[in-house]
């Protein structure tokens, strides 16, 4: 199966890849960025280097991962999104390099993955989950459509867990303006 490349506004999401592992080293070692990634930790690259490795073979397998995203007119990517598989539902993932904060690039990316994941690849559901602190995170899972399943703790931190069928996002998607 051939990798998917999306489109979004301002946008290029391409699978990642082993060219991408010194930039996503750098960005998930920044204390704004791992806050909520790896339990604060800095991720070694070999960590990095296996994310990219599963991220190849859940390409090969199921037809999703995980994107690079790059800005039109760029070659670097800013941060990554995607899907990961999981028992249940494929989970929705997002970070960003902390330059890219607040500038709504991350919900940008997602409603491009969920876009996708409903569309091209027929899922039915997906989840995401989220540190109980991280407003940002929240807001986004929120506007794209995603319902609040449950909290509990998770690895010692307070997590909430979420979750968006097809047709809620589509309802979130078609009324969320500009």
């Amino acid at each position: 199966m051939r990798e998917p490349v999306l489109e979004s506004e301002r946008l290029r999401l391409r699978p990642i890849r082993e060219s991408d592992v010194a930039d996503f080293h750098a960005q998930w070692a920044h204390p704004s960025v791992r806050r909520y990634l790896f339990d604060d930790t800095a991720p070694s690259l070999a960590q990095v280097r296996e994310l990219v490795a599963t991220s190849d073979a859940s390409f090969a397998a199921q037809g999703f991962g995980l994107w690079s995203l790059v800005p039109h007119g760029e070659s670097d990517p800013i941060g990554c999104c995607g899907l990961r598989p999981t028992a249940a539902e494929p989970e929705l993932l997002y970070v960003l390099a902390r330059d890219a904060f607040g500038a709504g690039l991350g919900l940008e990316a997602a409603r491009a993955v969920l876009g996708y994941a409903f569309g091209a690849l027929g899922l039915l559901r997906v989840c995401a989950s989220v540190d109980d602190p991280n407003a940002a995170s929240v807001r986004i899972l929120e506007r794209l459509g995603m319902r609040l399943d449950r909290q509990e703790e998770l690895a010692g931190r307070p997590t909430r867990f979420y979750g968006v069928s097809r047709g809620e996002f589509s309802a979130a998607s078609s009324g969320r303006g500009a």
